[in-house]
């Protein structure tokens, strides 16, 4: 057995608030760590953000330096019309990754402020977890059982004891990937996260994609 990845989830709880969770994903199961997750939940999304800022400012650029090129080499009033087209190509691909940069980093820091928030309100209630003693240091778990027992306030959720796992798509209405769980005992599990990983995790323990 290996371990598969992990995740960050929002779970639904009893008292109705969502509980921010990493979800360690192993072939034998899985195991919910109470711990931060807004920020950790938007990492893959928000480097595709970077990437994709970071792209639109090379395509402008490049279009900007394409259309003083194209000045240099004409004269009269084309030349001025590509290179007022080309500066001005060139300070909107600068305005707006400066300002996309600066919403990204702004939702970051609010990402993280709440998250501060729950771990000392998990710290508070005894419910932070910790490793167990005598857990190895240095030695990677290699089942959800055994990292489970490396931990302390972890919840184990084993794959036999899962009988279907059904998968929402994202919408233009709900943004998160949604995963209900159903085990052999009659309870129920539902996660939510942004990141779609989410669903490929779990695909192993008998999704079904809706």
């Amino acid at each position: 057995m290996a371990r598969v990845g992990w995740v960050a989830a929002r779970a639904d709880t009893a008292s109705g608030e969502p509980q921010w969770l990493r979800l360690s994903v192993f072939d034998d199961g899985w195991v919910e760590v109470p711990t931060f997750g807004r920020a950790v939940s938007a990492v893959r999304g928000d480097f595709r953000t970077a990437l994709l800022n970071l792209a639109g400012f090379a395509v402008g650029l490049a279009v900007a330096w394409g259309c003083l090129n194209l000045a240099g080499g004409t004269d009269g009033a084309p030349a001025v019309v590509l290179r007022v087209i080309g500066g001005l190509l060139f300070i909107a691909s600068i305005g707006m990754l400066l300002a996309r940069s600066f919403l990204l980093r702004f939702r970051q820091r609010t990402s993280w402020a709440a998250d501060g928030a729950d771990l000392r309100r998990l710290k508070a209630a005894g419910r932070l977890p910790a490793r167990a003693a005598g857990a190895p240091l240095w030695r990677r778990a290699t089942t959800a059982e055994e990292f489970s027992s490396w931990l302390t306030n972890t919840t184990l959720v084993r794959a036999a004891d899962v009988s279907t796992v059904v998968v929402t798509a994202p919408s233009p209405d709900d943004p998160d990937q949604v995963a209900e769980v159903q085990l052999q005992s009659g309870a129920r599990l539902r996660y939510r996260s942004t990141d779609r990983t989410l669903g490929n995790l779990l695909a192993g323990f008998g999704v079904r994609s809706v």
